[in-house]
């Protein structure tokens, strides 16, 4: 029974905003182990934050089993009264803040490989100018790596590919880009404008993993028109990539966006037509999930930089 049932005043509660953020990270993910990666804990000290809630509460918020957590009916009506409150409290710390000129916290960035060589670096120096107390934690990886990092809500957001996304993911800013050949200055398509893709299929390939969007992009393109790229040197890393062409390894496939500004004199890049690789990449972030101070003023740096830099697809000839 109850206090309020026997008649005795209710117990204080005896929470913190630690206790409360750690509930609401859980039920926002739906993981203990994304909710101690998002809050920089570890899970057991998670689960002991929303264990003591519960019990405080003297109700379950969660329901618990080896692969789900799923809210109680108590324990949403408790968690969106108390996200509110946070939310409200949140809002209120970064005007005061912002007030001063001065962005905290911490951001998490997940991105694709190809995004991190260039675009972001510049985009980090600009923004750390301007918010030097903001601590940035940049993840790295494929496609499927960078979508996984924004659905579990590891990351802030993402810079990742903006096609066959789940609907929980929300893609903005989205752009196309057409992918280019990098070859050796010397190869005999080096002097071509561009090159069609049945050229470059009977050149061996220095290309990342299967598991890469980019590589998945590449084959069903060509699958499609019939043609079998010869993938003869799989590298980890875009940075890899030049080096091994350079070396005479054979040619790649990449996005504009993945090359410096200038390439070495050793190296040339043309356009793939006939058909062309056109990728979709975007920024990527959870639809219920609100970005961060931290993350609004990076993306307000970042956002420019990126529609500039993305060239357009080259229309068929």
């Amino acid at each position: 029974m109850s206090d309020r049932a026997r008649g005795r005043p209710a117990r204080p509660l005896n929470l913190s905003l630690k206790h409360l953020r750690a509930a609401r990270e859980v039920a926002a993910l739906g993981s203990f182990t994304a909710a101690a990666v998002n809050l920089a804990m570890t899970q057991p000290g998670v689960s002991r934050l929303v264990a003591q809630v519960e019990r405080d509460l003297g109700i379950p918020l969660f329901l618990r089993s080896t692969r789900t957590v799923t809210l109680t009916g108590p324990g949403r009506d408790f968690l969106e009264a108390a996200g509110r409150f946070l939310d409200d409290l949140d809002s209120q710390v970064a005007h005061a803040r912002g007030l001063g000129g001065q962005l905290r916290g911490r951001l998490v960035i997940s991105s694709l490989l190809s995004l991190t060589h260039h675009l972001v670096p510049g985009a980090l120096a600009a923004y750390r100018r301007d918010h030097p107390g903001v601590e940035v934690h940049m993840r790295e990886g494929l496609g499927s790596e960078v979508y996984e990092d924004v659905r579990s809500g590891i990351a802030d957001f993402g810079l990742g590919n903006a096609t066959g996304l789940g609907p929980e993911i929300v893609a903005e800013d989205a752009v196309r880009e057409s992918c280019l050949v990098v070859l050796p200055s010397g190869h005999p398509l080096a002097s071509q404008a561009s090159v069609a893709l049945r050229d470059v299929a009977r050149e061996p390939l220095v290309s990342l993993p299967v598991g890469s969007g980019l590589r998945r992009l590449m084959d069903g393109v060509a699958a499609a028109h019939g043609l079998t790229l010869s993938h003869m040197t799989v590298v980890e890393q875009f940075g890899s990539l030049l080096d091994f062409v350079a070396a005479g390894l054979g040619l790649a496939i990449v996005p504009p966006t993945a090359l410096p500004p200038r390439l070495p004199r050793t190296l040339k890049a043309r356009p793939v037509v006939s058909p062309a690789i056109v990728r979709e990449i975007g920024i990527l972030r959870l639809r219920t999930r609100p970005l961060s101070p931290a993350a609004i003023g990076f993306l307000d740096v970042f956002r420019p930089r990126f529609i500039q830099a993305v060239p357009r697809p080259q229309p068929r000839p």
